[in-house]
């Protein structure tokens, strides 16, 4: 990914201003390298690199309650038809792609799934509420 920033001069100065702190492009290199977690311009430029629309599915708590926030990301000039699930889990600083595993034909290959897909999203929601524990969620 720093390879693909660093061609584009405008992606260059979006990646300093994303991180606080940050000198140039040679010091954001030196943190992402050793370490520093991405944020949302490092999610935004990959959907961007992939030409994928992806859509970040986390929980977080705020006193008490369970919020579950879903973000896409997306290019803003020219809609992404295909998209990829990712689950991230704040306290564990995890990123996971979500999948639909074929239970009877184990060998089908996973497939990029398509935007505004009706069974995808009803699945999704059913993942939201069973494993958040979300029984209201949508």
């Amino acid at each position: 990914m720093l390879n693909y920033i660093s061609q584009d001069e405008e992606l260059k100065s979006l990646a300093v201003a994303s991180v606080e702190g940050c000198q140039n492009f040679e010091d954001y290199k030196s943190r992402i390298t050793g370490g520093l977690w991405g944020g949302e311009f490092e999610i935004s430029t990959l959907a961007k690199m992939f030409e994928k629309l992806i859509i970040l599915i986390w929980k977080q708590k705020v006193e008490d309650e369970l919020d579950v926030k879903i973000s896409y990301y997306d290019t803003e000039s020219n809609p992404l038809f295909e998209c990829i699930y990712v689950l991230f889990d704040e306290e564990l600083r995890h990123f996971d792609p979500l999948v639909v595993i074929n239970k009877i034909d184990s060998k089908e290959k996973f497939k990029i799934f398509k935007r505004g897909d009706q069974t995808i999203r009803n699945l999704l929601i059913r993942f939201i509420r069973e494993n958040f524990n979300c029984k209201s969620y949508y």
